[in-house]
């Protein structure tokens, strides 16, 4: 049986007005965000099919699920409709809602960042990327410069750029490339989301039947719609979660303003910061007791957060709440002469961490920490290599990782506005 704490508890409760959630780090989110849509599920006349979670990765997305279904079948037994709830990253959602109810794009498939790459060199006069301008003059490069072809597409679409300051013939470029794909029936990560949200910003008179299936569906089905990392959501993913509730239906986002990572890809943080202000009634509810990390951690990254100024960030307290114990020496900050040394101090430390005892839970037996307990964060894979070259002869198994986060006016498709089958 789960406890939760007064604030926990109102942010379950609440499901009549628009929630924003200022969840701080360790606060036990995810346990409350399940719980919640466990409460929604109890309402009468609520279907899981009314029901819209969005995260951002798709293992984030794997968790939620699983707490959900747990919690739910604790709750209300077997609950019939339960895959009709979209648990997922708004990419997938805008892929399915496009699939279903826009006959066009039954037969598109998505490009990734790699086959998209591909398909501009390929088609690099086609794709607008031998004539796209560069600033200082000339043009861009087949191969060498598709990789920041594909980024300047993907913000002309997602961000809100300022049309005077984007040169002469880019976004004759952009058009080229949506051409291109649209031809080749293919949708990338960035325009699967533009092209919903055209649909889904249309007027409802609008006489195109796919676009009043869409917005049919939203109109009778989304009632309530769930944002998870909202401050790391880039503009056009905000148009999409407007249009979304456009026609009444409950909308909760949850998110901490001073743990937006993405902003290199084009979040815009006051999103969350003008929340309240963009909608009305809004209830904001605090989540500060980080139950997951020792004093000495929360107390650091309170005294960081605390630097930015008032103005550019919501005021919140992140309170000790864990079992973890801190002392003095937990927490260092050192400096190398090398690569090599640094790899060598982390690999002695690591080695020397194994086995000391540790809590999982409050209350729990110590079990001694073991390799899968530590964990090396690098900016690139690459600046791991003198670690992973460091293994001391065997002496602990090394492993690399790399892990990658799978406005102007929406351009449709050629097809997007067309379409009557």
């Amino acid at each position: 049986m789960v406890t939760y704490t007064p604030a926990q508890q109102d942010a379950i409760s609440e499901l009549s007005r628009p929630l924003q959630l200022i969840a701080c780090a360790g606060s036990g989110k995810t346990q409350v965000i399940s719980q919640r849509i466990s409460r929604i599920l109890a309402e009468p006349g609520v279907a899981p099919g009314n029901v819209v979670a969005f995260t951002f990765t798709e293992k984030a997305a794997a968790e939620l699920a699983e707490r959900i279904h747990t919690i739910v079948g604790a709750e209300h037994g077997e609950v019939l409709g339960m895959a009709e709830m979209y648990i997922g990253t708004m990419h997938g959602f805008c892929l399915d809602l496009l699939q279903t109810f826009v006959p066009a794009a039954f037969k598109f498939g998505v490009l990734t960042d790699i086959t998209q790459r591909l398909l501009i060199d390929r088609n690099s006069k086609e794709s607008g990327l031998t004539s796209c301008p560069l600033l200082a003059g000339g043009t861009l490069s087949r191969w060498k410069d598709s990789r920041l072809y594909a980024r300047a597409l993907s913000i002309l679409q997602e961000d809100a750029v300022d049309q005077e300051a984007v040169p002469d013939g880019v976004n004759d470029s952009l058009d080229s490339y949506l051409q291109m794909i649209a031809k080749r029936n293919y949708f990338d990560y960035t325009t699967m989301v533009a092209t919903a949200v055209a649909y889904l910003e249309s007027d409802e008179d609008d006489p195109d039947r796919p676009t009043q299936a869409v917005l049919r569906h939203v109109r009778d089905h989304v009632k309530y719609v769930v944002v998870d990392e909202y401050q790391d959501v880039n503009p056009l993913q905000e148009r999409l979660v407007a249009a979304l509730v456009r026609f009444g239906a409950n909308l909760c986002v949850v998110g901490d303003d001073d743990q937006t990572i993405y902003q290199w890809r084009g979040s815009e943080v006051r999103n969350i910061l003008a929340f309240a202000g963009n909608h009305s009634d809004v209830r904001q509810i605090e989540l500060s007791e980080n139950f997951r990390s020792s004093k000495g951690v929360v107390a650091l990254g309170r005294s960081i957060a605390e630097l930015i100024p008032d103005a550019e960030r919501l005021e919140k307290g992140m309170e000790y709440a864990s079992h973890q114990q801190w002392q003095r020496g937990d927490l260092l900050a050192l400096s190398f002469d090398d690569p090599q040394g640094e790899a060598a101090w982390i690999a002695d430390r690591i080695l020397e961490l194994r086995g000391v005892p540790f809590a999982d839970d409050p209350g729990s037996a110590p079990r001694g920490l073991s390799w899968s307990d530590c964990a090396v964060l690098f900016r690139t894979v690459k600046d791991a290599d003198a670690l992973v070259t460091s293994s001391r002869g065997g002496a602990f198994p090394t492993s690399s990782r790399a892990w990658r986060g799978c406005s102007t006016p929406t351009r449709s498709w050629p097809w997007s506005r067309s379409s009557s089958t």
